[in-house]
């Protein structure tokens, strides 16, 4: 007799991913910038983490800002980049900058659609 198996199709959304690395970083840079012990990270990282999504979720004015924040972000990595393929042109560069911004952009548009609409199911 055969069995069927039936797992829930997991999916790890940009913003979480994002979110995610950022708490982590934050919570190093904290850790270092004050000087306390590792163990706080076991709570300073989730903290972020969730306080980093909660704004996200709550005021569309947070989420314009993160979704700011990290598109620029991916700007400057598509900078830097395009500064590994051209080093004597600044035309390549801004191109990869401008299409890492706008991805992210657009990437972040459609995230807060699909929440917005499992939200209303």
């Amino acid at each position: 007799m055969r069995r069927i198996y039936f797992y829930e199709e997991t999916r790890i959304s940009v913003f979480l991913f994002e979110t995610l690395i950022t708490s982590i970083f934050l919570g190093i840079a904290l850790g270092r910038h004050f000087q306390y012990n590792w163990a706080y990270h076991f709570l300073s990282i989730p903290t972020i983490f969730l306080l980093l999504t909660v704004l996200f979720l709550r005021w569309a004015l947070t989420r314009y800002a993160i979704t700011l924040f990290y598109s620029m972000l991916y700007g400057i990595l598509g900078y830097s980049i395009g500064t590994l393929f051209q080093q004597d042109s600044i035309v390549l560069r801004i191109i990869f900058a401008y299409i890492a911004f706008f991805m992210s952009i657009i990437l972040h548009e459609i995230e807060y659609r699909a929440l917005k609409s499992n939200s209303d199911n």
